[in-house]
């Protein structure tokens, strides 16, 4: 099934701190049909919104980080609306609020505050992974499986690199978490003791599985976090790769 596809910019952020105009340009030429933000680049998000609307580019997504979810709330909805977004993500968590802290039971009693505020404004709220909330807990339960049954108003936004780096099976549990996930982050990495990340279709990952199992998802996001080349050249054999699986980018 088609579905649209926007790159994450923290893939070539280098350039989006220089120059975002620039940037947004070059993704859109990709055949990208939008974006997910992991932050602002010295703009606001109105200016955001017109650089997407004049690249023809969806903000899809924003990495909002959790103390300014949690700090201020109304202004990260409001920009959020002023972007046009259908969700925002909580990217990343801090050790503090991690998985067996004090911080964490915390953030789980105020988690369903923050997604109601979003709810309000038409957005979803979305948990983006990385690999320590899948190391096993207490009883042999993973710490992201308890986020989601403890906050089931909570989205998933699963990011396969980490499902595939902590061990698990990428595509079963896309599979288990499919009707939660309309956000779908598609990463690959290399073969190899190092793990190292590489363009998507360039490694070990089962990408035509993974689509396939995540039948819920209205966006795919193409993101690699490190390169070893050019970061826009990564970008493109991502966009080249899915579209010679069918994927439906533009040329």
């Amino acid at each position: 099934m088609k579905r649209p596809i926007a790159l994450q910019v923290y893939t070539v952020r280098e350039a989006a701190e220089r120059d975002l105009a620039a940037t947004f340009a070059r993704i859109a030429g990709m055949g990208y049909d939008g974006v997910e933000l992991a932050g602002f680049y010295g703009h606001s998000a109105a200016e955001i919104r017109g650089l997407a609307d004049q690249n023809g580019l969806a903000v899809v997504s924003a990495h909002t980080p959790v103390d300014q979810l949690t700090g201020c709330l109304e202004q990260a909805v409001r920009d959020a609306q002023t972007l046009g977004q259908g969700y925002a993500a909580i990217p990343w968590l801090p050790e503090e609020l991690r998985p067996g802290t004090p911080g964490f039971a915390s953030l789980v009693q105020r988690l369903p505050e923050i997604v109601g505020a979003f709810a309000q404004a038409g957005i979803q709220l979305l948990y983006h992974n990385h690999d320590f909330e899948l190391i096993p807990g207490e009883g042999g339960a993973l710490p992201l499986d308890v986020l989601y049954q403890s906050v089931p108003q909570l989205q998933a936004e699963l990011d396969v690199y980490w499902l595939k780096y902590a061990g698990l099976d990428p595509v079963a549990y896309v599979a288990r978490y499919a009707a939660r996930c309309p956000v779908l982050h598609l990463k690959d990495m290399e073969a190899g003791e190092e793990r190292f990340f590489a363009p998507v279709g360039q490694g070990v990952q089962d990408v035509p599985g993974l689509i396939a199992a995540a039948t819920g998802a209205k966006w795919l996001v193409v993101e690699q976090d490190n390169w070893r080349e050019d970061p826009f050249a990564c970008a493109e054999k991502s966009a080249a790769y899915l579209r010679s699986i069918g994927m439906g980018l533009r040329a």
